[in-house]
């Protein structure tokens, strides 16, 4: 529990009364949840061997006592490890895992844990005032788990020593408690101060505002589609700063592009400034804060972790970067690489300090992600979420929970293994022959029941599959302990990369929520994926820690789809669909019919669909975005663009972000007109503002259907089975969200104008149009369905022309 006041109650744990633990040097190559996990079997086992020794040994013994100090109490709670019931005394037993090797083990003193003993010292003070004042003689116990060795101490018990390190903590909490009392005042005061008003007034904005402030009031989520240039940021932040400042809460705001993440800090920083009300800061990476040139931490590997916590006492730099307004992660790094610091520990430290976080959305729904640092001790009740493009969220949250592993990782790990004379290999290696085998019995299934298919998709058997991690992992732990032993320092240890893909198929496993199914293919050498169709039970459980989520985009549409995808229950949800803030009369919307983009279709069309293009750029030169199912499709069809009107720009597969700038920056030069091609769902489909002259038309090559895969298929016999209309869920609706990703493209400020041209005989069928968002068919004629396409465009040029002049009769 964290530290809770309640008025002039303040609630907490003996752990809170403990110094940093300063003195600890754990080998940081053992991953936390293995340390954990062994630390509390071996807990465990020496319990349990107490009990056999001593009728009269109580495990787990609960103590509570409250203080009275100063206007205020204490109310300390705790759970000892074990008590021994004599008849003049008691014995307490605070029990230990440490990992030492065997020379320093045997010379080990207290003394040199002073985190350990404090707390089985401060444990004896509690027992002590709840047993009358009874005699009590503390122990601490430390089990080794490099050789399972183990030792006894009696601990120095001196209760006025105790008691005035308690009484000092106790000053410690309340000097903070009062400060953090003193700055809520003073944010109340301030509150009023703060530029809450917009830069411009939005009806959509001011919409969302109200909706979500009735969602804060009564503790409900809210689901928001709201197309580009609502002001979806601050429509979102407003009432939740408002509501996080007067109930004592905080915000984390989930986005993953950097471009958004920054609009927020821009909405922050002109709301309050000089963070006189909010403390904001921007999670950063592991990977990108680490100093390392090689991203492995333990401190004989890394000089920015070897005795880190001390060197940060001494340093003071968590107080001076505190200090700092506007700590951006390039200060915090620069800062803590000046002090030789590791910079993503010193990020651990500072995060609990600020009001609202602002981070990639893995942080909040990746199993695999700590989230210790982020949301701390206080638990996600204190904490509101804001998730932005939350339409992205159901493909990631199937990809957390879906798993590939091949023949040829297992067997390139065997490999490695071979030449190891260790016994502790031995143990790896039997845990690889079993998947082996399992390997070889899928095989063997699929030759005699599924030999006409690639693949074939079946029931995971998890008792099994759990089992055979189970045994890897104890083969891993023994690992551990024999690097530990050794001081083999392995960076990139492929034993390690495996046990983490094990964790992952277990954790699945484990989601009784979430479907699941298990697909094998033969191909090369063979390879298993665990598949997760729907991930929304595992979101639902997630989104309901949150006292209030607010999931937005610009592309939730339908809103029933995306409910069901990301999990949202329905008996605590509202919905809101924006309508659009822009002119309807500002943009065109032409269907062109009479070409099929079919793939069995495509070779016959491409110059069809070069011509369409050609002819719309030719009705009214200038930027064009151009976007087609896939990079096959576009290189074909740019071999017909030989005389279109404006320079072509490709994009390229695996393009990076340096070319991608390049790119946009000519396209900003607007020295001549240009077509760029590019490919749906790609990176130049989202996170652009193609404002202005930058592009005033784009045009959709085919609905862009996902590829009819395996997996796909899966999805589509599930939701089928779900909700009746698998095809929608598992192939139209994911198209659906590209296309509107990538028309927003167009329209980002009110004098934008421009034309959006869908061409394929698809976009013409109902089941397809359905696709299309409200805020394009706002009247008649707003979506045209014509063979005669360059007529329509026409009309709709020369019609703003004629619109132009009128409002500006000197022209």
């Amino acid at each position: 529990m964290a530290v809770r006041w309640d008025g002039r109650d303040i609630y907490l744990n003996v752990r809170d009364l403990l110094p940093p633990a300063d003195y600890e040097r754990l080998a940081a190559n053992i991953p936390l949840p293995q340390r954990g996990k062994m630390g509390r079997e071996a807990q465990s086992y020496l319990q349990n061997n107490r009990r056999i020794q001593k009728s009269l040994f109580i495990a787990e013994c609960v103590v509570n006592h409250s203080y009275p100090y100063r206007d205020v109490t204490f109310h300390v709670s705790g759970r000892i490890d074990g008590v021994y019931k004599m008849p003049q005394r008691l014995e307490l037993e605070e029990i230990k895992s440490v990992m030492m090797n065997a020379g320093a083990f045997r010379t080990v003193r207290p003394e040199a844990l002073p985190h350990f003993t404090t707390q089985a010292l401060i444990y004896a003070y509690l027992l002590q005032d709840s047993n009358q004042g009874v005699e009590v003689i503390p122990y601490l116990r430390l089990f080794n788990l490099i050789n399972d060795k183990e030792k006894r101490f009696r601990l120095k018990y001196n209760r006025q020593t105790v008691e005035r390190m308690i009484i000092a903590r106790f000053e410690s909490l309340y000097t903070a408690g009062e400060k953090e009392a003193r700055r809520n005042v003073v944010r109340q005061s301030a509150l009023r101060d703060l530029h809450f008003d917009l830069p411009e007034q939005r009806p959509g904005q001011k919409m969302m505002m109200d909706a979500a402030a009735q969602a804060l009031l009564q503790k409900e989520h809210l689901l928001v589609s709201a197309p580009t240039g609502t002001g979806k940021t601050a429509g979102a932040l407003i009432p939740f700063l408002k509501h996080a400042a007067t109930h004592g809460l905080k915000i984390f705001f989930a986005t993953s592009r950097t471009s958004q993440q920054e609009q927020v800090l821009n909405t922050l920083r002109r709301i309050d400034p000089h963070e006189t009300v909010f403390r904001y800061f921007t999670v950063g990476a592991a990977g990108r804060l680490c100093a390392n040139p090689v991203f492995f931490c333990h401190e004989s590997f890394c000089p920015y972790i070897d005795t880190f916590a001390q060197r940060l006492d001494q340093s003071r730099l968590t107080e001076q970067l505190l200090a700092r307004k506007g700590l951006t992660r390039d200060d915090l790094y620069q800062a803590a690489v000046e002090k030789r610091l590791c910079p993503v520990e010193v990020q651990n430290k500072l995060l609990r300090h600020y009001d609202v976080l602002i981070g990639d959305i893995n942080y909040v729904f990746d199993p695999m992600a700590s989230r210790k640092n982020l949301f701390g001790r206080e638990g996600f009740d204190k904490w509101l979420l804001i998730v932005d493009e939350a339409h992205g969220l159901p493909d990631r949250g199937r990809d957390y929970l879906s798993v590939t592993l091949s023949r040829h990782t297992l067997e390139s790990l065997g490999f490695e293994l071979a030449a190891e004379k260790s016994k502790v290999y031995d143990g790896l290696r039997a845990a690889l022959d079993l998947w082996y085998k399992w390997f070889d019995a899928r095989e063997e299934e699929g030759r005699v029941h599924y030999t006409d298919r690639e693949a074939y998709a079946f029931d995971p058997p998890v008792k099994e599959l759990t089992e055979m991690a189970r045994v890897f992992e104890a083969a891993y732990i023994a690992y551990l302990m024999h690097k530990v032993r050794r001081n083999i320092i392995r960076p990139n240890d492929p034993v390690e990369a495996l046990y983490y893909l094990f964790r992952r198929i277990t954790f699945s496993l484990r989601q009784e929520e979430v479907p699941l199914k298990g697909l094998f293919s033969a191909r090369d050498g063979g390879t298993f994926r665990l598949v997760c169709p729907d991930a929304s039970g595992y979101l639902r459980n997630r989104l309901e820690r949150f006292t209030t989520v607010l999931a937005m985009s610009a592309t939730l549409d339908p809103l029933d789809y995306y409910q069901n995808m990301l999990g949202f229950p329905p008996d605590n949800t509202r919905r809101l669909f924006v309508p659009s803030p822009f002119p309807s009369d500002h943009k065109k919307v032409v269907i062109v019919p009479h070409i099929s983009t079919r793939y069995k279709d495509r070779h016959k069309t491409w110059p069809l669909v070069a011509e369409v293009i050609r002819e719309t750029i030719a009705v009214k030169p200038g930027n064009y975005l151009v976007f087609f199912p896939g990079f096959d499709y576009l290189q074909n069809v740019s071999l017909f663009l030989g005389n279109c009107p404006v320079e072509i720009i490709r994009q390229r597969p695996e393009m990076q972000e340096e070319e991608r700038r390049e790119i946009l920056a000519i396209i900003k030069k607007k020295e001549t007109p240009v077509a760029l091609l590019a490919v749906l769902g790609g990176i130049f489909a989202e996170g652009i503002d193609f404002s202005g002259d930058m592009a005033i038309g784009v045009i959709i090559v085919g609905p862009g259907l996902p590829p009819h895969t395996h997996e796909r298929e899966l999805m589509r016999a599930h939701f089928e089975n779900v909700h009746g209309d698998g095809d929608a869920y598992a192939y139209r609706y994911p198209a659906g969200q590209k296309i509107i990703q990538a028309a927003g493209r167009l329209i980002r400020t009110q004098q934008d104008t421009g034309v959006i041209v869908l061409i394929g005989e698809r976009f013409a069928e109902e089941k397809y149009q359905e696709l299309l968002p409200d805020y394009w068919l706002e009247k008649p004629g707003d979506v045209e369905i014509t063979a005669d396409y360059r007529a329509a465009l026409l009309d709709f040029w020369q019609g703003l022309e004629r619109k132009n002049r009128k409002g500006h009769p000197s022209s």
